[in-house]
């Protein structure tokens, strides 16, 4: 028994590195991952304001030969414009910024992220807009990333994590869950895909976590498949799906941005269109509203959406939304998604839908009491 405990070690670290350990599978977490999806670039265009975003990617298991990585840049429509390389030595930390990135751009490019967040009614652009995702081409767990959204010249600064996609076996896979082989991750080999955001990927890490019949035994999947069998999409029952952002606006000056990510280029679901939320203030009290999700990257100002008559003008705005899918009128074209196969894998698609949600909150004033914050959002799966 002491010898087949002694093969196992061996046979992780061989196929691991270090050892890999896995978080809940389903949700954006802080482990180490293999690929990562940056879910946003925001960066202002010239002569309005300064806005930029940077990005780090850290190899932290010293493997060797060096990790290259292939970047795409998708406009907020999830379209792919551009594509660079990156490559970084063992326990290197490589970085690059937005506008670094837009730099690079063809100008068509460039034209094709260009958005207008004000709300003036005239079509005049004002940012760069879109979101990146970093493929692992050595298909190790050995990445983690950090992104800082910084307004520097006004002393604002915030972060977030670059949310880390694990890589699992395509036996154990819950990109299964969201979309058929023929729409999985395009750099996949071996049978590998990446861990999705979804309702049913969440719904299946809590699976597992309470049925370890389904967990695996050792995992260096396609070298060595110990996997038990996978969790039956059959058995996936999922109702519904919350994601449950902060919000907070100071003053009739601050700004609070609901940034929301939901891809549907790997799925074939249409963008939801209105989700009617709940929006509660901070005594219990609470006003419905629709919240558009026009695009796949979509970045809402909370004034947009909020219930007039929730706050009356007095400020400052605080409390929490209620974003759910299908949504709390069974409304609009989101609750029909939710109960239709729409690329005939035999799951219904709304709750193969990923999505990443952040409350960006900022006060504004002088320098030295400018602030801002950034807050991912709660999920919860029934």
């Amino acid at each position: 028994m002491k010898k087949l405990i002694a093969v196992a070690a061996m046979l992780s670290v061989m196929f691991f590195g270090f050892g890999t350990s896995h978080a809940l599978i389903g949700m954006p977490d802080d482990v180490v991952a293999t690929d990562i999806l940056v879910p946003w670039i925001y960066v202002s265009m010239p002569g309005h304001g300064n806005e930029n975003t940077l990005i780090t990617v850290t190899e932290v298991n010293g493997m060797f030969p060096n990790t290259v990585l292939m970047g795409w840049v998708n406009d907020i429509d999830s379209v792919q414009v551009f594509n660079f390389g990156a490559e970084l030595t063992p326990f290197d930390v490589w970085g690059i910024d937005g506008l670094t990135l837009i730099n690079m751009m063809p100008p068509l490019a460039q034209k094709a992220l260009e958005v207008d967040f004000t709300d003036d009614g005239i079509d005049n652009p004002t940012h760069w807009a879109g979101y990146v995702y970093l493929y692992n081409l050595n298909y190790l767990q050995n990445l983690m990333s950090h992104v800082y959204q910084v307004y520097l010249p006004a002393g604002m600064a915030a972060g977030i994590k670059g949310v880390g996609m694990e890589c699992f076996d395509g036996a154990y896979s819950h990109r299964q869950y969201q979309s058929n082989g023929l729409n999985g991750i395009p750099f996949s080999t071996f049978g590998w895909v990446d861990e999705a955001y979804s309702a049913h990927a969440l719904w299946a890490g809590e699976f597992l976590l309470t049925n370890p019949f389904f967990a695996p035994v050792a995992g260096p999947g396609p070298v060595l498949n110990l996997i038990l069998p996978a969790v039956p999409a059959v058995f996936a029952n999922v109702d519904s799906f919350r994601l449950l952002p902060r919000f907070f606006v100071m003053d009739d000056k601050g700004e609070n941005l609901l940034m929301i990510w939901t891809e549907t280029f790997y799925t074939g679901i249409l963008t939801p269109g209105n989700v009617h939320c709940n929006f509660w203030d901070e005594d219990e009290y609470s006003l419905s509203a629709n919240i558009p999700i026009d695009h796949e990257l979509n970045i809402i100002r909370l004034r947009d959406v909020l219930p007039a008559g929730l706050f009356a003008g007095v400020y400052p705005y605080g409390g929490w939304i209620d974003i759910q899918t299908p949504d709390i009128f069974n409304a609009g074209i989101v609750s029909p998604q939710w109960n239709f196969d729409w690329n005939l894998n035999g799951i219904t698609d709304g709750a193969e839908r990923p999505w990443l949600v952040y409350s960006w909150q900022r006060a504004y004033g002088p320098s030295d009491e400018a602030w801002e914050v950034i807050h991912a959002a709660d999920r919860q799966v029934n």
